[in-house]
């Protein structure tokens, strides 16, 4: 069964580092990882590229930086989006912080993928 672990933070109010103990969760499944970030418009393009991955993973930490004035039914939509791709055992931390410096119509997102048989 999938695990899903919510944070939320707000970038101007607090430290914006991951937490020790959300690695170390993730990192604790076996295998081979792979990390990245980036910026996106359209977040289901980057979830294709990464179908494989997703759906071998058995650790996921995913965060997404945005503007405030982005609903959270928005963010909502894009995780019901990737429910579709990611492994249904796979243990999933979820994280937003807010940057109000991010244009409203993008995304920024930070991904670490673990558990993973195969290399990509």
């Amino acid at each position: 069964m999938r695990k899903l672990l919510n944070k939320s933070n707000d970038s101007e109010n607090i430290d914006n580092t991951i937490n020790n103990d959300d690695i170390n969760t993730i990192m604790s499944n076996k295998g081979y990882c792979i990390g990245f970030n980036g910026y996106s418009k359209d977040f289901n393009t980057t979830l294709k590229s990464l179908n494989n991955a997703l759906n071998e993973a058995q650790g996921l930490y995913i965060k997404f930086i945005i503007n405030d004035k982005i609903t959270m039914s928005s963010i909502g939509d894009v995780m019901e989006q990737l429910n579709n791709y990611v492994n249904n055992d796979a243990n999933v931390i979820f994280a937003t912080e807010i940057n109000n410096k991010i244009d409203i119509n993008q995304y920024e997102y930070q991904i670490l993928i673990t558990g993973l048989k195969n290399k990509y």
